[in-house]
């Protein structure tokens, strides 16, 4: 019913909060339709939240190419928070390619604007990176750095990877710690995440 619509005489917003109901109804085509008439409307905030979704919606179908490539134009509009969403974006990418070195890149990018919307996640990132890699102490520095941000996504995300790599190094104190102070953190994700792995840890 909707698609014949002319988007010119519909509000941005409304565009792009169709496109991101259909996304989290998983109703992919339906998604990319509507982010690419947001992408296509004179709201600049609004095309660039449009290309950063578009960028995490292709990243979790896999299609690697379309997710740099939107991550890249969220850059290039330089549009605030937006832009910056776009810096991890594309580490992410190249993360989930395997492409460390240029992961990291990004994310030094990311980090070195100070942002609170985009050093936290990159702290984040770089402990899951180094994570991958085996390099725990590097893991655990950018995670503590995660957690020391306050930032209130990040920061109980941190928590949680602290506890599982403490966990995975046979210090289960110091994993009860992170846990707790996940759970303490009351996140709606991260604190009954840490309840489980708490449960895990004590079985």
């Amino acid at each position: 019913m909707l698609e014949p619509l002319d988007v010119a005489n519909i509000p941005a917003r409304i565009v792009f909060r169709i496109a991101v109901d259909a996304d989290e109804s998983e109703e992919i085509a339906a998604a990319r339709l509507w982010y690419g008439k947001a992408v296509a409307s004179s709201d600049a905030d609004i095309t660039s939240q449009a290309m950063i979704n578009l960028g995490n919606l292709e990243l979790r179908q896999g299609n690697m190419a379309e997710a740099r490539s939107w991550f890249g134009q969220a850059v290039a509009t330089g549009q605030g928070d937006q832009a910056l969403r776009g810096l991890n974006g594309l580490g992410n990418v190249e993360q989930q390619l395997g492409n460390f070195e240029e992961a990291r890149s990004w994310y030094a990018k990311a980090l070195a604007t100070g942002k609170p919307i985009a050093a936290p996640w990159a702290m984040f990132n770089l402990g899951v990176l180094e994570k991958k890699q085996g390099h725990i102490e590097k893991a655990r520095d950018w995670y503590v750095k995660a957690v020391a941000s306050g930032h209130a996504d990040q920061a109980p995300r941190a928590m949680v990877n602290l506890g599982s790599l403490e966990n995975g190094q046979g210090n289960f104190d110091v994993a009860r710690s992170w846990y707790a102070k996940a759970i303490a953190s009351d996140h709606a994700d991260q604190a009954p995440r840490a309840m489980v792995n708490l449960g895990s840890l004590e079985d």
